[in-house]
C-alpha cells in the first residue's frame, strides 16, 4: 500500500513539476517579447491540450526509464543521473516531432530554445523531486513508509552489515532483527532482536511480514544460501533478498553489485527485466489481444457456437489459476471436454484423453482453446508469454516437491511459453511438471522482447502446423 502511495506522490509530483516546466517555457518563448514570432499569440488558455498532450509523453518516457520504482533501491545520485538522461532524450524528440508538425511559415529557429525548455525540466522536475525526497526522509525517521527487513547470517557478518547501513541515514529499512545461522548467540550478537535460527526462516518472515531478507554470509556457504532463498520464496516470493558481498565477490567479478544508498549489496531477485522492455511487453500484450479478438470475432463467434452444438455445457471452461504473486484468478477456455469433466475431482490431462469432444479434440490440437485468455491478458492476470499459470490443488503439492516452484510467481503467467514451444506434450506426472519448471525458471532468468518475439512466432508456427496434443 504504502509503495502505490510513494508512486502517487511520484506521478501527481511530476505532472505538477512538467506543466510548471511548460508554462514557463511559454512565457519565455512567447510573453517575454525575447524572441520573434511569426504567428498571433493565441493565449495560455490555449496551451492546456498541449500540455496535457506533452506530459503524457513525459509520463510514458518516465516509466521507460524507471522513474517511478521505489526510491529506497537507488542513491540520489543515481536518480537524477536516469532522470538526466531521460529528460534529454525527451526533448530532442518532442521538438524533431514539434518541427516537423508545425508549417513552415510558422517554423521558427529552435535551437536555443531545445536548451531552455531542457534546462526548465531538469529544475522543475529534480526540484520537485527533491522536496518530495526530503519529506519521505521525514517520514522515514518517523518510522512512516519504512521496509520490515530482517538480517540472516553469521554473527560477524551480520554486525558488519549492520555497520553498514545504520552508517546511511534514511535508507527506508526498517531492521526486525537478526537470524542466526550459527548457533544461537550468547554473545557478541548484534545489538538488534535475535528473532531465531535459520531453520525456521520461512515462519519468522511469516510471521513479522518481512518485506526485506538482507544476507550476511560468507560466499562459500552456498548450501546454506540457497536454503535461506529457498525458505524466502517459499513464505513470499515477492520478498527481496540481498547478499551482503565479500572481497572475492567483488575483486573476481562475479556478481553485480548494486548499491543501496552506499551499501554495496548483490540482489538476489533483481528486476527481470528493464523498466522499458516491461511498459514494452505491457502495451504489446495489450495491442496484440485487442487486434486478435477484434479481427478475429466471426472465427470465434463460429468457434463458440459449434461447442454449444456439439457438446451440452457453456462456452467458456472457467478454472482458478495461481498468478503472479500468488494472487488467484479465473482463466478462461473454450470448452474442449465434456460438462463436468472433473466432476470426480482435479485430475492430471493425459493423451487421447476420453473427456475430450469431437470438437475439442481440433481446439486442442490448434490451441485455439486458449484464445478466451486475451481477455484474461487484457485484464492484467497475464501475459501472451511467460509460464503457464497452475492449479491451486496442483502448485500445493509442486511445491513440497520443487522447493524453487513459487519463484515462477515472480511473473506474470502467459498462454504460451518457453516449454510450449520446445515440446507438445501435456503434464501427465509430477515428473513432466519438473521438466516444465526448468524451462519456466530458463524464461524467468533469460526474458527480454527479443525472447518474447520468439515465442510468439514460435507459436503461430505450431498453431498453424496443428501439432499441438489432442
Amino acid at each position: 500500500m504504502w509503495r502505490r502511495r510513494e508512486t502517487y506522490a511520484l506521478v501527481a509530483g511530476d505532472c505538477i513539476a512538467i506543466n510548471i516546466a511548460w508554462i514557463l517555457y511559454y512565457m519565455l518563448r512567447i510573453q517575454s517579447g525575447l524572441f520573434p514570432l511569426t504567428r498571433h499569440d493565441m493565449g495560455i488558455a490555449h496551451q492546456f491540450i498541449p500540455m496535457a498532450v506533452v506530459y503524457c509523453g513525459w509520463f510514458l518516457m518516465f516509466s521507460i526509464y524507471g522513474l517511478y520504482r521505489p526510491w529506497y533501491q537507488a542513491s540520489h545520485f543515481d536518480e537524477f543521473s536516469t532522470l538526466f538522461k531521460s529528460v534529454t532524450i525527451g526533448t530532442l524528440l518532442i521538438f524533431i516531432f514539434t518541427s516537423i508538425l508545425e508549417p513552415p511559415e510558422a517554423r521558427q529557429p529552435v535551437y536555443y530554445l531545445i536548451f531552455f525548455y531542457w534546462l526548465l525540466m531538469i529544475v522543475c522536475v529534480e526540484g520537485m523531486r527533491a522536496i518530495l525526497r526530503r519529506v519521505q526522509r521525514r517520514l522515514f525517521d518517523s518510522g512512516i513508509g519504512t521496509r520490515a527487513s530482517i538480517v540472516v547470517g553469521t554473527i560477524d557478518e551480520a554486525a558488519e552489515l549492520l555497520t553498514a547501513i545504520r552508517r546511511s541515514r534514511n535508507i527506508g529499512l526498517n531492521i526486525l532483527g537478526f537470524v542466526s545461522t550459527d548457533v544461537i548467540p550468547t554473545t557478541g550478537a548484534p545489538t538488534i532482536p535475535y528473532l531465531g535460527a535459520a531453520h525456521d526462516l520461512r515462519n519468522i518472515i511469516e510471521k513479522n511480514s518481512v518485506k526485506e531478507v538482507l544476507v550476511a554470509l560468507d560466499s562459500s556457504q552456498h548450501r546454506t544460501l540457497l536454503d535461506i532463498i529457498a525458505q524466502t520464496i517459499i513464505a513470499n516470493p515477492n520478498v527481496r533478498v540481498k547478499i551482503m558481498p565479500d572481497l572475492y565477490d567483488v575483486i573476481s567479478g562475479q556478481a553485480r553489485i548494486s548499491q543501496m544508498h552506499g551499501v554495496p549489496l548483490i540482489d538476489v531477485s533483481p528486476r527481470l527485466m528493464q523498466p522499458w522492455e516491461e511498459t514494452t511487453k505491457r502495451v504489446i500484450d495489450i495491442f496484440v489481444s485487442l487486434a486478435i479478438l477484434v479481427v478475429g470475432f466471426p472465427i470465434w463467434l463460429l468457434i463458440s457456437l459449434l461447442v454449444v452444438l456439439t457438446s451440452a455445457g457453456p462456452v467458456f471452461y472457467k478454472q482458478h489459476r495461481i498468478g503472479k504473486n500468488g494472487k488467484e484468478f479465473q482463466i478462461l477456455k473454450f470448452r474442449s471436454m465434456k460438462n463436468n469433466a472433473e466432476s470426480a475431482g482435479p485430475q492430471w490431462a493425459q493423451k487421447n484423453d476420453p473427456r475430450v469432444t469431437k470438437v475439442g479434440k481440433f481446439l486442442r490440437k490448434s490451441h485455439l482453446d486458449e484464445i478466451p485468455q486475451l481477455l484474461n491478458v487484457l485484464r492484467g492476470e497475464m501475459s501472451l508469454v511467460g509460464p503457464r499459470p497452475e492449479r491451486t490443488f496442483f502448485a500445493e503439492q509442486l511445491e513440497k516437491e520443487i522447493p524453487y516452484y513459487r519463484r515462477r510467481l515472480a511473473v506474470r503467467p502467459g498462454i504460451t511459453g518457453w516449454y510450449q514451444v520446445q515440446t507438445d506434450k501435456y503434464d501427465e506426472t509430477i515428473d513432466d511438471v519438473k521438466q516444465r519448471v526448468k524451462y519456466d525458471f530458463y524464461y524467468i532468468e533469460n526474458m527480454s522482447l527479443r525472447l518474447d518475439i520468439k515465442i510468439i512466432f514460435s507459436t503461430a508456427y505450431v498453431m498453424l502446423r496443428g501439432k499441438g496434443q489432442a
